[in-house]
């Protein structure tokens, strides 16, 4: 599982040698963030996106012993039920969340293993219906921590169809974002604040990996380089092995000098480095020609680029990602588009594999 930190710009390739459970952390604005405290699709935001694609590669993801999550000893909320080894969860407005929780008797204990998460959903959603697998901490009471709750992956408003979700990750970064949280555990949440929605679960398998990567998202939406690093504590406390960090949008478009963003930036990677964390720092991508400063990005870019390279440290290139600043990618000036955000997660995995 080896993986290369490329500026394709400069032909520089870093080598990196991780070890077979691999943690990475991504701390950044709301590209990276995506819809970071909501249910969300799969296929759509990074990093989940690029965590799902890593969960499903044979030459990354190796799962050892037998599926932990037995469903039959499962706790079942609200208007769910399980049959045939289909779970099924039925959900109105007048009605409370539908749930399938993994028994107390079997949540994971907070260590440095990684897990793999995968299950197959079949839903119809009306308008105001979420179903989403989740992943969460229970306190010393077992009641779970909302702040521990992780989105894996679902269906959002007012779709339907078939999906299967693949998902890794670390008891100990649930851990990481709350003090409270003793043990860890997963489940399927449906909620409809409309119509009738319904949905069935099946082939829920949990593993231990021998072998894998952890992406997780520590990134906040709308946040500047300079907030990031006042949260910097957070990567810390889960101390990753990697971390990626993708500001600039935000600081380029709120008038922040190139001079001050990077001294910021420059101590994210100072601390990250003291605490024997990679780091991997992103390019900008393109904004779109009615936003603040559109016209510095590629100075900015230039810039970031040549410091990774003369810093030693890892560049994700996120403007050539974007077939160097197409701005068919971006579609209100700033935010990628679903297919921008599809790029992105993809484009990352080139680090991995």
């Amino acid at each position: 599982m080896d993986a290369l930190f490329s500026s394709q710009q400069i032909n520089q390739k870093i080598p990196f040698h991780p070890k077979s459970l691999l943690r990475v952390s991504c701390l950044g604005d709301s590209i990276t963030a995506g819809n970071f405290n909501y249910p969300h699709a799969s296929s759509v935001w990074y990093p989940t996106h690029a965590n799902h694609l890593l969960a499903e590669n044979p030459k990354v993801t190796k799962a050892c012993g037998n599926n932990i999550f037995i469903p039959e000893n499962a706790l079942l909320q609200g208007d769910a039920s399980l049959a045939a080894g289909k779970f099924t969860l039925v959900s109105n407005s007048a009605n409370l969340p539908s749930g399938i929780l993994m028994n107390p008797k079997e949540l994971l204990p907070v260590d440095e293993r990684l897990y793999l998460l995968t299950a197959e959903l079949d839903v119809i959603l009306s308008p105001g219906g979420h179903l989403a697998l989740m992943v969460y901490g229970t306190d010393s009471k077992g009641q779970i921590i909302d702040n521990s709750l992780q989105w894996a992956g679902g269906f959002d408003t007012d779709s339907h169809g078939y999906v299967k979700l693949s998902y890794v990750f670390s008891p100990s970064f649930i851990a990481s974002l709350d003090p409270a949280v003793i043990k860890v555990g997963i489940g399927v949440m449906l909620r409809s604040d409309g119509q009738m929605s319904t949905g069935q679960v099946h082939n829920i398998q949990l593993y231990e990996l021998a072998k894998g990567i952890a992406v997780h998202n520590q990134g906040v939406s709308y946040t500047t380089v300079a907030e990031g690093l006042k949260t910097i504590d957070k990567v810390i406390k889960w101390n990753p092995d990697i971390c990626i960090i993708a500001y600039g949008t935000n600081d380029i478009r709120n008038g922040i000098t190139l001079e001050n963003y990077w001294t910021d930036l420059r101590c994210i990677v100072d601390i990250l480095q003291e605490n024997q964390i990679f780091p991997v720092i992103a390019t900008l991508p393109p904004l779109g020609d009615d936003q603040v400063n559109y016209n510095k990005v590629p100075e900015w870019n230039e810039f970031i680029t040549l410091s990774a390279h003369e810093l030693g440290i890892g560049l994700w290139d996120r403007w050539q990602a974007f077939d160097n600043g197409d701005v068919a990618f971006i579609e209100d000036g700033r935010h990628p588009t679903k297919q921008g955000y599809l790029r992105l997660g993809e484009d990352v995995l080139r680090f991995f594999i």
